[in-house]
């Protein structure tokens, strides 16, 4: 079974990158009105009914009262498909490979906007994949794999049991590559 997981802000939802300061990060609203990343959602719902596919959220949990509360529901409101049990959440700054409590295999796929989770994930035995579509977080970049050339509008659907491919709903196959 293929065990995807996901990072919601940057991948799912938008960040926003036009904030005056880092404590705009913990004010209330903040993750509450992230605008949705619609074509990311709906590959995140497709991944979810798809058999032999077992799909999470893992993210970084934000300190502060209100982030973890507005995440859920913001998952909630978009992503119900995706069961409280599976939203996995990190304390900022802590490995996520670490932070599941195993060693990874090749069943274990994360696609991440943020490049610099990937390689520690790849290291530990996991298979990276960045998100390119939508908002980027700023980040170097890492050898790992991409998701590109994604039409705007299109629907991705990761489709991962046999070499890495991504269709559009226009039955294009966008491009992976190694960086």
């Amino acid at each position: 079974m293929k065990n995807i997981y996901i990072n919601s802000v940057g991948v799912l939802a938008k960040p926003n990158l036009e904030l005056e300061s880092l404590e705009e990060l913990f004010q209330p609203g903040y993750f509450a009105n992230l605008a949705p990343e619609w074509s990311m959602i709906e590959a995140a719902r497709l991944l979810a009914g798809q058999e032999g596919c077992q799909v999470y959220i893992l993210a970084p949990a934000f300190p502060g009262p209100y982030a973890m509360e507005e995440q859920q529901a913001w998952l909630d409101r978009y992503l119900p498909e995706i069961p409280q049990e599976n939203r996995l959440f990190v304390p900022l700054g802590q490995s996520k490979a670490q932070a599941l409590g195993r060693p990874l295999t090749q069943e274990d796929v994360l696609v991440d906007g943020f490049s610099r989770n990937l390689p520690d994930w790849e290291k530990a035995g996991g298979v990276g994949i960045q998100s390119l579509k939508g908002v980027q977080i700023p980040a170097r970049r890492d050898k790992h794999r991409q998701l590109e050339g994604v039409p705007h509008g299109a629907l991705p659907l990761f489709l991962l049991p046999k070499g890495y491919s991504l269709l559009t709903k226009f039955d294009k196959p966008a491009k992976i590559q190694s960086v």
